[in-house]
């Protein structure tokens, strides 16, 4: 694929703007390393820079939570009353949307957690940007790598590792 209006042409690489038809069936038919297109990046970004606060007190109450119940132990025998609690969580998750979008909030999040969008640009695509544009800052010969992740289990791991450690 050529990007328009540049000189920089692609052996195997695809750009494309719908995520089924452009990534998901030329990446698992054809094996295509891919850039995806979401012009509604760009009002991702800016409603981030408003949102952050938000997000952080919505991490503070998802935090507050997980220790309550963490303090639960094998015999306990009653739920802990975490209503108030929720119903925060639930004003903060709506907070948060509404910076995004007043209807349905970040295409990329759903409260804390990826939307099915966002899982799917993570799983099919090889970049994501607002526009083709952003590539002209590169040179040719730049490498992309993706950022190394830990599934769950590893995280859980690498805390009992870091607490063992002193680290």
């Amino acid at each position: 694929a050529c990007l328009v209006g540049s000189e920089m042409c692609i052996r195997d690489r695809y750009l494309g703007d719908h995520i089924y038809s452009d990534l998901i069936v030329p990446k698992k038919r054809f094996g295509w390393r891919n850039l995806f297109l979401v012009p509604e990046l760009k009002h991702e970004f800016e409603a981030w820079d408003k949102a952050k606060e938000l997000f952080d007190r919505l991490v503070s109450l998802q935090f507050i939570k997980s220790e309550i119940f963490k303090r639960l132990n094998i015999n306990s025998t009653e739920p802990p009353n975490v209503g108030v609690l929720k119903k925060e969580i639930h004003k903060a998750v709506r907070d948060f949307d509404k910076v995004f979008n007043p209807c349905f909030g970040s295409i990329f999040r759903c409260g804390l957690k990826p939307s099915f969008f966002s899982m799917q640009v993570q799983r099919y695509t090889d970049l994501y940007s607002a526009s083709s544009h952003t590539l002209l800052n590169y040179p040719l010969v730049y490498a992309f790598t993706t950022r190394v992740t830990s599934a769950v289990h590893e995280m859980v791991f690498e805390d009992e590792y870091n607490r063992r450690h002193n680290m």
